[in-house]
């Protein structure tokens, strides 16, 4: 019984970590450069303009093309 509380509390922890370093991700900004006119948060990004995301703003722009780089 104590192998598999000491199972349960690693894999709990485990999960926390990953939960921290999820949001801790979320929060982050990254800048990249538009390839195409980008409407965000209200505002135009004419293309060749820096614009400053969020990875899940990353990810759904990056696979549309409408921006350079890697999130990396």
């Amino acid at each position: 019984m104590a192998a598999s509380n000491d199972q349960d509390s690693a894999k709990k922890t485990a999960e926390e970590a990953a939960a921290k370093k999820a949001a801790e991700d979320a929060k982050k900004r990254r800048t990249f450069t538009a390839k195409h006119q980008i409407l965000l948060a209200g505002e135009l990004v004419p293309p060749g303009d820096s614009v400053t995301l969020t990875r899940e703003q990353f990810e759904t722009l990056q696979p549309l093309g409408a921006i350079e780089g890697d999130w990396g």
